[in-house]
């Protein structure tokens, strides 16, 4: 496979995912808030570029338009995805776009007191934070099923990265 995989927020998951697939693509351009992350994302060999989570700058909508795949590490938020909210027009009408994929949450089922989930188990969130996001995934597969563009959803447990998880919680 050959393309531009956009990364809308290079954080540690996101980063992980682009260092398994990296070989697979010519260019990645991945965002983050603010420059601190720059020299972080390039030295990952990635193309680094501001996405304040509300502006659609020329050169956030030329990525959305050179990218042939779009992975999404953004949470959303009281008013939305960020990504959709900046960028679906722009996603939409990319002819060069083949692929989206989400990064969500196994929040989104909600508390099963212990029994096991998987992807036929009904989404019941209770957080306001799993409910963003059942909503931003409802969203994209709108967008999906508008565009025709294949969409994978990926609902993570429990990965925050070093230093960021319930036990280091616990501990402190």
């Amino acid at each position: 496979m050959t393309g531009t995989l956009l990364i809308f927020g290079f954080g540690f998951s996101a980063e992980a995912v682009w260092q398994r697939v990296r070989n697979s693509f010519d260019h990645c351009v991945a965002t983050t808030r603010s420059g601190d992350k720059f020299e972080s994302i390039s030295a990952a060999g990635a193309e680094p570029l501001i996405f304040d989570g509300v502006s659609a700058d020329g050169a956030m909508i030329r990525a959305v338009g050179e990218a042939t795949h779009i992975l999404v590490s953004i949470a959303p938020n009281e008013a939305g995805d960020p990504v959709i909210n900046a960028f679906s027009n722009e996603i939409a009408a990319a002819g060069n776009l083949e692929w989206i994929g989400y990064l969500s949450t196994v929040g989104v089922y909600g508390d099963h007191d212990g029994a096991w989930v998987n992807e036929e188990t009904p989404c019941q969130p209770v957080s306001t934070r799993a409910i963003q996001r059942i909503n931003a995934e409802t969203a994209w597969q709108a967008i999906a099923g508008k565009t025709g563009l294949p969409l994978a959803i990926f609902r993570l447990s429990g990965i925050y990265g070093p230093g960021r998880n319930v036990f280091v919680n616990m501990e402190r």
